[in-house]
């Protein structure tokens, strides 16, 4: 049941981002006023950037839940994928073309510097979900610790029980 909540949600952000990236990128093709086509560029694009990152976040408590339950991680990582697939989309693709249709003076902004700091939000973010994926498995272990093995069993797997005493080998 949680996977299918996800997935739902999973693609209701990726219309609702994917439909503020269209709508941004109509606007670079618009033939009215360049300052009114950069205003409706940076209204949509900032509306889009805000809700890859509320839901990249509603995403990741779902992904946390998932994985608390099932000990499997991919939705965690699936939500990674979706933040850094958008980032990149807006920041190497949509921002250059923006930069390039109005000029970084009708935008207020750089494009490079934009791009840097993109790819840092990415390698952050990639930090942040090892890191979760890393304390929430250390918690779970010591919130339910593995319960040791039985004393015959570790004896007869343990590395001194391959070597033969003295007394076998005669």
């Amino acid at each position: 049941m949680l996977t299918k909540i996800y997935f739902a949600g999973l693609a209701i952000s990726v219309a609702l981002v994917g439909f503020f990236v269209f709508y941004a990128w109509s606007w670079l093709q618009s033939i009215g006023s360049p300052q009114a086509a950069a205003d409706g560029y940076n209204y949509n694009a900032g509306v889009g950037w805000y809700v890859l990152c509320v839901s990249s976040v509603g995403l990741l408590i779902l992904g946390n839940i998932i994985f608390i339950k099932t000990h499997k991680s991919w939705a965690m990582w699936t939500t990674l994928l979706y933040f850094v697939f958008f980032a990149i989309v807006d920041y190497f693709w949509l921002e250059p073309a923006a930069s390039s249709e109005f000029g970084s003076q009708v935008l207020g902004r750089s494009t490079s510097l934009g791009t840097i700091l993109a790819a840092i939000i990415c390698i952050a973010a990639t930090a942040l979900i090892y890191a979760n994926q890393f304390a929430l498995e250390r918690l779970g272990n010591k919130i339910y610790p593995v319960a040791p093995a039985s004393p015959a069993a570790e004896a007869d797997s343990s590395p001194d029980a391959l070597i033969p005493t003295d007394h076998e080998q005669s």
